[in-house]
């Protein structure tokens, strides 16, 4: 599960897990729409699996292929 802290701020929590990456991954392309940078505080994750990983890794191609810096 994500909530926004602020508008380029986002707070993860629960699991990140084969189950639900797809459907984050879905919600939150809005972060690629222009290149601003974004913060992802993933504190709250309490369960992950490599698809978690799989899914940090694509966020990050995608941003330097926008110039666009990513925190995790």
């Amino acid at each position: 599960i994500m909530s926004v802290e602020n508008e380029r701020e986002f707070f993860l929590s629960g699991e990140l897990t084969f189950n639900s990456v797809g459907l984050v991954d879905k919600n939150y392309q809005f972060i690629f729409q222009d290149n601003a940078p974004v913060i992802f505080n993933l504190a709250g994750i309490e369960k992950s699996d490599s698809s978690a990983l799989v899914l940090l890794i694509k966020w990050l191609r995608q941003a330097k292929q926008m110039n666009k810096l990513i925190y995790f």
